[in-house]
């Protein structure tokens, strides 16, 4: 570890034991480090300069500032209680998108379990090739994950994940802020909705071994609007962020520890029993599709249905007006609703 990570580790974790209004001395921070007092201050100059908000005051020492949220190990791991998932953490300053970074790592042999984060993306990607926007103060993470799954098993990971995340926005808060109860819901099969707006988008992406037919990999990405954000005129009625919808200031690594923590037992129950119930009912019930008309769109193909159900593969099924059942995979379309409630 470097001396710059050593040192960002030793203020979080003072920062996280209570003492965040005292200081670390240089003669501190030097002797328990092994490093050198000058090799304390260029470290301090480094965090500064990646954008780390520390106070540093003559004979007293050094002290990180409860402001930051820039995404870090040392603050992530305050708060995970995962056995795989996050164990391995990259934090990058910018990316173009988590998810091409970690399918890099993933050709590289990369362990399952591996997470990629960025304070800042700038080409994010959604489905069926389309942009996401990634404003500043969100959180934008990708997973890895080997599972044990043939293919068209895939789309349940993003099922899985919507639940777990969910209820990672919705407990965070509650911890935060005692008294905001927060209600998040899922538009099948990757959106989450806040109070009528998107949240959340996911996005999971997979290579295939043809030999088995088995999952080689897959990407998990999830990116969640957190911060206080102005959105450009064309997303402003339909997107959103926790802060402006109920003033809560989430740390990004708390937030990201809250995810894993989440999803871990979800996706180990389903690869032991290769059973979805563990987060189906939930993903049916949290639903803002199921009841509701929907605009299909298949391919080049563009219908009207009513979505009816999510079947035990975690495909939707709708009916169409003249009384066909169709059965949509989350890979292949995209739904378009004509008012979303709140």
């Amino acid at each position: 570890m470097s001396a710059k990570d050593q040192v960002l580790e030793a203020l979080v974790k003072h920062t996280f034991s209570g003492e965040e209004s005292s200081y670390l001395s240089g003669e501190e921070l030097a002797q328990s480090l092994g490093i050198s007092r000058g090799a304390v201050w260029k470290a301090v100059k480094l965090l500064e300069q990646e954008g780390y908000r520390i106070h540093a005051v003559s004979n007293r020492g050094y002290r990180l500032l409860s402001d930051n949220d820039r995404i870090s190990s040392p603050a992530v791991e305050q708060y995970l209680r995962t056995r795989c998932l996050g164990r391995k953490l990259l934090v990058y300053p910018n990316l173009d998108s988590t998810n091409n970074r970690l399918k890099e790592l993933a050709g590289q042999g990369a362990e399952t379990g591996t997470v990629v984060a960025a304070d800042r993306q700038t080409a994010g990607k959604g489905r069926r090739g389309r942009a996401f926007f990634s404003p500043e103060g969100g959180l934008y993470m990708s997973i890895l994950l080997r599972p044990p799954f043939l293919m068209e098993q895939a789309g349940l990971i993003t099922s899985c994940a919507a639940v777990a995340v969910a209820r990672a926005v919705e407990g965070t808060v509650a911890e935060l802020s005692p008294g905001t109860v927060l209600s998040v819901g899922v538009k099948w099969v990757n959106d989450l909705f806040l109070h009528g707006k998107k949240l959340c988008g996911i996005l999971t992406e997979a290579a295939t071994d043809f030999e088995s037919g088995q999952l080689d990999y897959a990407v998990l990405g999830i990116g969640i609007n957190l911060g206080k954000t102005e959105f450009p005129p064309e997303l402003a009625s339909i997107s959103t962020s926790v802060f402006n919808e109920c003033g809560v200031s989430v740390p990004r690594s708390r937030m990201l520890a809250a995810v894993l923590n989440q999803l871990e037992p979800l996706l180990d129950s389903l690869e032991q029993t290769g059973s979805p119930q563990a987060f189906l009912p939930e993903s049916r019930q949290r639903s803002i599709v199921l009841g509701r008309e929907v605009t299909v769109l298949r391919g080049k193909e563009t219908f009207q249905a009513t979505a009816e159900a999510i079947d035990d593969t975690g495909a939707l099924v709708v009916r169409t007006p003249d009384g066909r059942d169709i059965t949509l995979q989350s890979g292949e379309v995209s739904l378009r609703l004509s008012a979303v409630p709140d």
